[in-house]
């Protein structure tokens, strides 16, 4: 019987122990979360092309953009596969970007139109994924 004290003193301990864990799970969520949503808050500024100069300025933009994704350390890793999917996203948003700029400077209407649909679907993506980033962030 002398031992029983000794357990009633390690419950609190164990208790507080688990709570500051699980606060710091929850402080490294919100940090993760804000960092992404920063970065790809940015695309928001990326101006609107309207020619094949413009669109080369657009892909390098996405491009830098792709480079500051990358460059946030995520330890969330519901958050890192989203993180992944921006930037592959935006990889592909500047490839079309070029091709769009490239078939402008060619004057080739079918490359132009494929182009220019396939950064529309693109760009498209952009809103379910931001979604996706902003529900998860939302739960506790």
């Amino acid at each position: 019987m002398p031992y029983f004290p000794r357990y009633f003193t390690l419950i609190p301990i164990i208790i507080l122990s688990s709570l500051v864990l699980v606060g710091c799970q929850d402080a490294k969520k919100v940090s993760d979360c804000n960092q992404i949503t920063q970065v790809t808050n940015s695309a928001k500024s990326l101006s609107v092309a309207q020619n094949s100069m413009q669109f080369i300025k657009l892909a390098d933009s996405l491009d830098q953009l792709d480079l500051k994704v990358q460059a946030i350390a995520i330890k969330d890793q519901n958050l890192d596969g989203l993180k992944s999917k921006f930037s592959q996203l935006y990889k592909s948003m500047a490839q079309s970007a070029r091709q769009l700029a490239e078939a402008s400077t060619e004057k080739n209407p079918n490359l132009l139109l494929q182009s220019q649909q396939n950064l529309k679907t693109l760009t498209a993506q952009e809103i379910p994924l931001v979604a996706e980033v902003n529900k998860y962030c939302s739960q506790k």
